[in-house]
């Protein structure tokens, strides 16, 4: 079961994502030209067909904005209200759908780093060994 563009933006309009065409092409070039690595761990071509699912669920979660439509009204009373999740819980969750079907790994190098995950870092100055102030 080859997977097409039109199953992928099926997925990600149920998942309330976009993608351009032309980005969602990339990324199925992409996880292609991991065939031998699926071939090489006796992945099945549904294990294949989730993997690209799932990757590009993930890269148009860690790309798109926070809002998801959770119910909308009519038109002489327009409304709509919004679930938002954690950008961090949907790259958690899609990741963990990823692994359970990539427990090779072939896919790690193409997976986003968790967008809520910040880099910590600390400056300290200091006059050095032997280079004590100068009282004036």
């Amino acid at each position: 079961m080859a997977v097409t563009p039109e199953d992928i933006q099926e997925e990600l309009k149920l998942r309330q994502l976009q993608m351009t065409n032309r980005m969602l092409l990339a990324v199925m070039a992409k996880v292609a030209a991991l065939q031998p690595c699926f071939d090489s761990h006796g992945y099945s071509e549904d294990d294949v067909f989730l993997i690209t699912v799932y990757l590009c669920s993930l890269i148009a979660t860690v790309n798109g904005a926070d809002g998801r439509i959770r119910s909308q009204s009519g038109p002489s009373g327009a409304s709509r209200s919004f679930h938002y999740l954690s950008i961090g819980d949907r790259w958690k969750s899609l990741v963990n759908l990823l692994k359970g079907v990539d427990p090779f790994g072939c896919t790690d190098e193409l997976v986003p780093k968790n967008p809520e995950k910040k880099a910590n870092c600390g400056i300290w100055v200091s006059p050095g060994a032997g280079n004590e102030p100068v009282a004036q």
